[in-house]
């Protein structure tokens, strides 16, 4: 048994999420997108922590995406946007950054998405929790 146990909530990975990862689809459409704008998008962003303060995924960049799944036949089911569309807003905005600025900016934007990620982060920031865990409390 782990020292702390973390539950993994995959509602939101569904098949439909999955499939844009595992397809290559997301990688496919950022690298598309960016490559037809880069330069202007780090005239407006030059560095990432512009880029994290300002740039948000719009309706139309998703729509965009969607369109570009459907033409790969790719096409959501019921109920699969309300327990993605989150998801696939942070994965945008990440592969965006990692496109623009590297790999540790892609894993800043997404590992919050990561439940395990964000109970380490909540227990190294608090020094009784991590010493409680130190000691085997």
């Amino acid at each position: 048994m782990p020292d702390v146990f973390v539950p993994i909530d995959t509602t939101h990975y569904t098949d439909f999420y999955r499939d844009l990862i595992r397809k290559g689809i997301f990688y496919q459409f950022v690298l598309t997108e960016i490559n037809k704008n880069r330069d202007g998008l780090l005239y407006l962003y030059p560095d990432f922590k512009t880029f994290n303060k300002k740039f948000e995924v719009s309706e139309k960049l998703f729509n965009k995406l969607m369109s570009y799944a459907k033409d790969k036949k790719l096409e959501p089911k019921d109920g699969d946007m309300e327990r993605s569309k989150e998801a696939i807003y942070i994965q945008l905005k990440a592969l965006y950054a990692r496109n623009l600025y590297g790999y540790n900016e892609f894993f800043e934007l997404i590992n919050p998405l990561d439940p395990i990620f964000k109970k380490a982060v909540e227990i190294i920031s608090s020094d009784s929790y991590y010493n409680s865990l130190i000691k085997g409390n």
